[in-house]
């Protein structure tokens, strides 16, 4: 590897310890030091740009070079050089020029997240003093001084591509490893629009009139953002923790929780399309879930054998109390707000319901003694933390909704006694006064049981009892997200064809209104 000649090397320390001073002062004397030297500046970028394009590597220039990156770090945190149109867009193309499409070595992997580290800064709308004196003599405001400089940084990403492009012939469709290249190193300008997107497709499934299960499925797709997750995952990354903070601060909220199902299940699906192409892990798109439970979770039931389904339940359940107790156990405080490692689990859990689902279905017709590991799961994904409650409690409550769901749907066809009425209108009415368990769980279990059991008294019983609780629709809407399980993708039981009608019959006995849904 040939040396620079001494006089480059000095002449790039000259311009370091320049742009530092610089940095140094907001004074007029510094200001007006900055505009003279704005003509010599290009021509030396353009030197620069020359070197680095005529270099095999990223590493090589590199090393010819050490203090390169050092000299543009600093002028991009130059906001009078950033606002001269010819220099911002020389520093930007010597950016894309240190950029490495496919990183071979660590050295060119840590220029990448630099390079993407420093993007973001430059769109980062926080006043600093040297940007409230600059736009204070420029007589704009910071919302329109970052609106500018954003628009045009966006403007020359697109004249890169454009050239990366233009290099292919007509008869040639241009390679989608150079865009895909520079998308990903400029996904610092798209995060608060990615941020933004993400929230207002978030706050319409929540303060509108709630959708049907397909309908959500549909508006997360025409979203887009699905995709853009499964091709970036810097971009899901963003998203999940969009979704992470949404659900810390409302977790006991079903829509909530309903939406970030749907969301991952699209991601999931966009990511199987493309998983061929991809050479991302899939412990890089979720790195704070155990490892141990990634897989197991993110595994589709319809990709497991019908006769394995509860020994994988059994075997999730027993692993996720096994942490779950471990960690409540090394905290010592059993009231405290959620633990880390156990949030990141119900987290995990939460995107991957299909499994939740399923326990649902199978403890419905279980014996008593298989329907712990069942029981434990469910009402831990009901209920996450202790903080509240016991949940060996919550356990006994599980079990006692469930053989009463049983009891009422599966074992006799005569109507519901006044008891039995009396124990689901304590719990499931909107103004109980008795919210032992979550009324969410305990509505699933009746739908569960309603729909898998087949008792011909079953269809009046399950109609009485949501009336009188004033649960109609909040029970077509748990009948239509099992409809859409039958007659979607993957079928979760041999018997969908009976389990279809089963859920029509029950959805025909509700109110027209609401079994139109």
């Amino acid at each position: 590897m040939s040396q620079p000649p001494q006089s480059e090397v000095q002449e790039l320390h000259i311009w370091l310890e320049r742009t530092v001073n610089w940095s140094r002062s907001d004074s007029r004397d510094a200001l007006r030091d900055t505009c003279r030297f704005l003509n010599p500046l290009r021509d030396f970028l353009q030197q620069l740009l020359v070197q680095i394009n005529s270099t095999s590597s990223t590493a090589e220039i590199t090393t010819r070079l050490p203090v390169l990156g050092q000299l543009l770090g600093q002028l991009c945190q130059n906001h009078l050089v950033i606002a001269n149109d010819t220099c911002r867009k020389l520093v930007f193309n010597c950016l894309w020029g240190l950029y490495s499409d496919n990183p071979s070595n660590p050295l060119e992997t840590e220029t990448n997240l630099w390079i993407r580290k420093v993007l973001s800064q430059l769109v980062m709308e926080e006043e600093d003093v040297e940007q409230r004196t600059l736009v204070t003599r420029m007589n704009v405001s910071p919302l329109h001084y970052h609106h500018k400089v954003h628009k045009k940084m966006v403007a020359q990403l697109l004249e890169v591509i454009e050239k990366r492009c233009s290099s292919y012939d007509g008869a040639q469709r241009c390679s989608c490893e150079s865009s895909l290249a520079v998308s990903e190193a400029c996904v610092p300008l798209w995060l608060p629009s990615l941020e933004d997107a993400a929230l207002s497709l978030l706050e319409s499934a929540l303060t509108h009139s709630e959708p049907t299960p397909q309908k959500l499925e549909q508006q997360v797709l025409q979203s887009v953002l699905p995709q853009a997750c499964a091709r970036h995952c810097s971009i899901f990354l963003v998203v999940n923790d969009i979704l992470r903070s949404i659900l810390m601060k409302r977790e006991e909220n079903g829509r909530v929780r309903r939406f970030i199902q749907t969301f991952t299940c699209c991601f999931l699906r966009e990511l199987t399309v493309l998983q061929p192409q991809m050479s991302v892990s899939l412990k890089a798109f979720f790195p704070q879930a155990p490892p141990n439970l990634l897989l197991p979770l993110l595994t589709l039931p319809s990709e497991v054998p019908q006769e394995a389904w509860r020994l994988h339940l059994n075997w999730l359940s027993g692993s996720l109390r096994s942490l779950t107790e471990q960690e409540e156990e090394a905290d010592g405080d059993s009231g405290s707000r959620g633990h880390r490692t156990i949030f990141e689990v119900w987290f995990l859990l939460v995107q991957c319901a299909g499994w939740v689902q399923v326990a649902t279905q199978l403890l419905v017709t279980c014996e008593a003694e298989h329907s712990g590991g069942l029981l434990w799961l469910l009402t831990f994904y009901h209920h996450p933390t202790n903080r509240g409650h016991c949940r060996t409690e919550q356990l006994v409550h599980a079990a006692e909704a469930w053989e009463r769901s049983r009891l009422l749907l599966s074992f006799s066809a005569c109507p519901p006694s006044g008891q039995q009425l009396q124990y689901f209108v304590a719990r499931l009415s909107p103004h109980s006064q008795q919210p032992a368990l979550s009324p969410v769980l305990i509505l699933d279990l009746l739908v569960n049981t309603a729909v898998f059991s087949q008792p011909s008294g079953s269809t009046d019983n399950f109609k009485m009892v949501v009336e009188r609780c004033g649960l109609v629709s909040e029970a077509a809407r748990a009948l239509e997200s099992l409809e859409q399980r039958f007659t979607g993708r993957s079928s979760l039981s041999c018997d969908a064809n009976g389990a279809h009608l089963r859920i029509k019959a029950l959805q025909k006995a509700l109110p027209q209104s609401h079994a139109a849904m």
